[in-house]
């Protein structure tokens, strides 16, 4: 089985997934689990490093993130808070949908929202 080796860049992305979950998620993630909440500041602070939707073009907002990228955020997101690595997954399904099929002007109006 052939082994891949991540580049600096995917290594620096996935450290900051890393420290963002120790830090930020792990901490509460039972309490936000227990009562069903999501918390908005946890997203935004996501979308603000480039954690929320990865995937989304430069030109959009996001960071351009390949699929390799895409996966070591969400593996490290999930080790401190699954239900947040579950909404990372979808939104970056979901932005690659509209960046490759809806309008420019939808584009323009919603890809940079979900970057943030």
């Amino acid at each position: 089985m052939p082994t891949y080796l991540i580049s600096d860049e995917e290594r620096f992305i996935q450290e900051t997934a890393q420290r963002f979950a120790a830090e930020k998620l792990r901490p509460g993630y039972q309490v936000r689990d227990d009562s069903k909440v999501i918390d908005r500041d946890l997203l935004k602070g996501m979308g603000e490093l480039g954690l929320l939707t990865p995937n989304i073009s430069e030109e959009y907002g996001g960071i351009g993130a390949s699929s390799v990228i895409c996966g070591l955020i969400a593996e490290q997101i999930a080790y401190g808070d699954f239900n947040m690595s579950y909404l990372n997954m979808t939104n970056a399904l979901i932005a690659q949908v509209i960046e490759r099929n809806a309008s420019e002007n939808m584009k323009q109006e919603i890809l940079p929202q979900m970057a943030s």
